[in-house]
Order: structure tokens, then C-alpha cells, then sequence
């Protein structure tokens, strides 16, 4: 059965590296995470394999650092921790974290409302299982990162947050858009003009998915630009 949800998630990957000559490097590798699958990680990545390497080149250690993440994923999954696959988005507030449990398996009474009561099921047992290990790393994570951090599961196509972060978010409108909020309020649909505001940022989420990301993407592709400019100093 998966046990501790992603403690793995935050660990610190930590590289000391020491020019030796004119093509090699030296580095020492510290994995900080608990055991297990500390031992599991400081034996199966390709870095701990290499730190011993003589002819290590920075290529090869920037590619070794490169191919660590999806490893240490990999073998943490095999250590029964979580699978695989995990979302990690992060905002000025707030780091969630969304992974992956199996879904379940049901036998006889196969239908849709069992299916998701099984499913529901499972999703509150992981949390109450995993409630100790994720508040020790979120209260690591919070120190190190200076913000909230927050989880969530996906169970086949359905996405389970547990209590996440509510920050207030000023804004000015003027008339017209001020009358589109009270006449959600009037029509029932929220309560109060800030969660009919709410209500309209969640749909725009959801409708345009899809131009939001191309944003994003631009966004990065600005940012690694940045990154790759002659340095000021």
C-alpha cells in the first residue's frame, strides 16, 4: 500500500563542486530526505554513482544533475512512497502539491456511485495516513521556501485538494463590472461580490485553459531568456 505522500518532494539535492583540473571536477552528494528512501537515493542515483569519478567534466555533471529529478521520482515510486507522476505548482503565496495514488479495484458491485464512494474512500484514508509525514514536510518546506504549502491527490481522472491557501486579492472595478458581481449575488450564484469575483477567475480558468498556459509558456520561454543574457557584473 502507498505510504508517506512525497517526502522525497523537497529534499535538497546538495553539490559542492571543486574545479581539480583543467577538464574534471570534484562534488559531494547529500541527499536530505527521510530514510527511506534516503539510503535507496544515495545508492541509485547516477550522481551518487559518479562522485567518485576522476574524469568528471562539467557537461557530464550538469547532465547528471539534469537526469536526478526524474530518477529520485522513479526510485522513491519503487520504495512505495507515491507514484510517479506529480504536479508541483507554485505562485507567490503558495506551493501545492498534487500526486498520484492508485486507483482502486472493485469486484461485483461495480458501478459509478460505488466506484466513487471506493474512490472517496481511499482519498480520505491517504490523507489520514500521510497527515504526520506531510505536516513534518510542509513544516520544513514553509521555513526553507517562505510560503504555504499545501496537498492534493488524483485518483484516475478526478483531482482531491485537501485544505489549501485563501489569499485575499485586491482589485478596483468600476460600474459595469461592479454590476456583473451583484447580479451574480442577486441571482444566487455567490454570496458576496468577492465570491462571485472568485467565481468568474475559476471560470475563466476553465475556459481558457488552454490561452492561459500558451501565457505561461511564454512567460518561461521570457524568463530563460533572461537567465541566458550577459550577466551586469
Amino acid at each position: 500500500m502507498t505510504r508517506a505522500v512525497l517526502p522525497l518532494l523537497f529534499a535538497l539535492v546538495a553539490l559542492g563542486a571543486t574545479p581539480v583540473a583543467a577538464q574534471g571536477v570534484r562534488y559531494t552528494l547529500v541527499v536530505d530526505a527521510p530514510d527511506p528512501p534516503r539510503a535507496a537515493l544515495a545508492q541509485g542515483l547516477d550522481l551518487a554513482r559518479w562522485q567518485a569519478d576522476e574524469e568528471m567534466t562539467p557537461d557530464l555533471l550538469e547532465r547528471l544533475v539534469r537526469d536526478a529529478p526524474p530518477q529520485a521520482r522513479s526510485i522513491a515510486a519503487i520504495e512505495g512512497f507515491y507514484d510517479a507522476a506529480i504536479d508541483v505548482s507554485i505562485d507567490r503565496e503558495e506551493i501545492l502539491v498534487i500526486g498520484e495514488i492508485a486507483d482502486v479495484e472493485l469486484t461485483g458491485y461495480n458501478t459509478d456511485a460505488a466506484r466513487s464512494a471506493a474512490r472517496a474512500s481511499r482519498v480520505e484514508r491517504f490523507r489520514e495516513e500521510t497527515r504526520g509525514d506531510r505536516m513534518a514536510i510542509a513544516a520544513d518546506a514553509q521555513h526553507r521556501f517562505r510560503k504555504v504549502v499545501s496537498w492534493g491527490v488524483r485518483i484516475a481522472d478526478e483531482t482531491h485538494l485537501f485544505t489549501t491557501a485563501s489569499v485575499p486579492a485586491m482589485t478596483r472595478l468600476r460600474q459595469p463590472e461592479r454590476r456583473v458581481l451583484d447580479t451574480l449575488v442577486e441571482a444566487g450564484v455567490a454570496r458576496s461580490r468577492s465570491e462571485a469575483l472568485a467565481w468568474c477567475v475559476k471560470l475563466v480558468g476553465e475556459h481558457e485553459a488552454e490561452w492561459i498556459g500558451k501565457l505561461r509558456d511564454a512567460l518561461r520561454a521570457v524568463q530563460e531568456a533572461r537567465q541566458a543574457g550577459p550577466s551586469a557584473s
